[in-house]
């Protein structure tokens, strides 16, 4: 007797059976639903069962648990110059780290800057947001800052000293918000002592002397002399020039020797060199000797 065959399905013997029209749209029907509803179950059970099919998948962080969690955020403030002329332009640096143990999202840095300094427009540096509208009063800040564990973010900007020689001007910078809790200090408080903020103190040198540069008067010899006696002279001449004022002021010229002593003239330029403003001072003048007489036979 023959065995019946036996199939692993019912549509395997096709040639043998058809199955009725509304069982193939049944089929039909659920064959494109499955195209779609698959996919979200199977993406529904990896983010209920993280590890289940060997994956890992981010947790979702909502807004209370951000705040619920910590960055140690410390600011350390450094300028370029601590003693710094009148009009001097000076550049602040701003390292912020965070120590963790959670990133920091959100942060935001501000700097307002103090009475004596004007910022100077254009000259903020480093990552973030900038807003410094209004540096007196809101300040230079920079904001939507994010700081990983570890790591640290490099900030900078420019101000013009305008305070009085003499004075001391004390710039602070510090943490002004942030999303994270932070351990040991609050953000935006002011508070010098905490480690969120910092200051830097630059000191206005005092008003240098002014330069005062006195040129020789322009003077003239009689004739007939002898070259030793002309040399002698206009060395003298040379010595009544006078430079005093600036910085570290020096007093040349440019000379290359007295005149003939049958006549003739010297132009001598003098320079002051000072290392503060004026830098470089000068005047001119003229050392001659006089015609000797026409010769009459």
């Amino acid at each position: 007797m023959k065995q019946p065959t036996i199939y692993a399905s019912p549509w395997e013997n096709a040639g043998s059976f058809v199955p009725p029209t509304s069982v193939r749209r049944l089929a039909g029907k659920l064959g494109a639903i499955s195209k779609y509803l698959l996919p979200t179950i199977f993406f529904c059970l990896l983010w209920a069962t993280p590890t289940a099919f060997g994956n890992t998948v981010p947790p979702i962080v909502t807004a209370e648990e951000s705040l619920s969690q910590t960055a140690d955020l410390s600011l350390v403030k450094t300028v370029n110059d601590n003693t710094a002329d009148q009009n001097q332009v000076v550049t602040f640096t701003i390292v912020v780290s965070n120590a963790g143990p959670n990133p920091a999202t959100d942060v935001d840095v501000r700097d307002v800057v103090p009475a004596g300094m004007t910022f100077v427009v254009g000259s903020q540096t480093g990552p973030g947001t900038y807003n410094s509208g209004s540096p007196a009063s809101t300040g230079v800040n920079w904001e939507n800052l994010l700081i990983s564990v570890g790591g640290s973010v490099t900030l900078g900007f420019q101000a013009t000293v305008t305070g009085a020689p003499g004075s001391s001007i004390t710039n602070f910078a510090e943490v002004f918000t942030s999303v994270e809790t932070d351990p040991d200090s609050t953000p935006g408080n002011g508070n010098i002592g905490e480690d969120d903020g910092d200051t830097e103190v630059v000191t206005v040198n005092a008003a240098n002397p002014p330069v005062v540069l006195t040129c020789p008067t322009n003077t003239t010899t009689a004739a007939c002399q002898t070259q030793a006696a002309v040399n002698a002279a206009f060395a003298a001449w040379l010595a009544t020039a006078s430079g005093t004022g600036g910085c570290n002021g020096v007093l040349t010229n440019n000379n290359t020797g007295a005149p003939s002593a049958c006549g003739g003239s010297t132009t001598v330029t003098f320079t002051y060199t000072s290392t503060c403003a004026p830098l470089t001072t000068t005047c001119q003048a003229t050392f001659t000797v006089a015609a000797a007489p026409t010769v009459v036979l």
